[in-house]
Formats: structure tokens, C-alpha cells, sequence
């Protein structure tokens, strides 16, 4: 199983680093663990529920609100997670802009050694495309 993880400029929705996984299952926390690159403590870190735990990694870090097991998010939680997602849809946005390349979303066919260039490209032309929007 192909994993992907991709760190993205909120402001101004630039892909920063790409990391390929080969190594079969590994949790989305996991990957961020092992990621050789060193955020500076000052920058927030959003993330999906995959990253439960991340606030021990990096402390400027934030998740959405979990639903407890047989029960209910208070009105200000779901609020809160409302307002966190209405942040987070711009990195959503460029993930499915990675997804318009059927090497991202199908089954890969290629061999293995190619895929961490193939992503690496589909950033490099994903940042080209988003830099012309921004300039006109």
C-alpha cells in the first residue's frame, strides 16, 4: 500500500514537503513522526482525525473535536470543528488537485522505485499551476 503525506502552505496553498510511503500500513501520525523535517515551533499544525496524538509531537498543533464513544460533541465543539474545517477545505482543495492525476487515486502499475518521483512532479506541476492563478 502507496501512502502519501503532504505538508501544505495555508497561505498561500503551496505544496512544502511530500513524503511517500512504501512500507504497507503505517498511521498518519506515524508518517509525521518519521518526517525529517523539523517545523519550526511557532507554525500551527492542522490535521484530520488520522493525527490523534500529534499534540505530543508538535505542540502548535490542532485536530478536530472526537466524538466520544456513546455520546454527543457539545454545541461549542461542533462549532469549533466547523470553524476548523472551514479553515482546512483550502488544503482539501489541493488535495483534490493531486487526485486529477490518475497515478494519485487509481492503483499504481509502475515500479515501486518511480512513485516518490512521480509525486515529487505532481507537486512541482500542482505549485506551477497554483503560482499562475495567484499572478493573474
Amino acid at each position: 500500500m502507496i501512502k502519501s503525506q503532504l505538508i501544505i502552505s495555508q497561505k498561500d496553498k503551496t505544496i512544502e514537503h511530500c513524503r511517500v510511503e512504501l512500507e504497507g500500513r503505517k498511521s498518519d501520525i506515524r508518517i509525521f513522526q518519521e518526517t525529517p523535517l523539523e517545523i519550526h515551533r511557532k507554525i500551527k499544525v492542522k490535521g484530520d482525525l488520522g493525527y490523534v496524538g500529534i499534540q505530543k509531537v508538535h505542540a502548535r498543533s490542532q485536530i478536530p473535536h472526537k466524538k466520544p464513544k456513546n455520546g454527543e460533541l457539545t454545541i461549542k465543539q461542533k462549532r469549533q470543528n466547523k470553524a476548523f474545517r472551514s479553515k482546512r477545505v483550502k488544503i482539501e482543495h489541493v488535495n483534490r488537485l493531486c487526485k486529477c492525476f490518475r497515478m494519485v487515486k487509481e492503483t499504481y502499475r509502475n515500479r515501486l522505485n518511480h512513485v516518490a518521483q512521480i509525486w515529487l512532479i505532481v507537486c512541482g506541476l500542482i505549485n506551477l499551476n497554483i503560482e499562475k492563478v495567484i499572478r493573474i
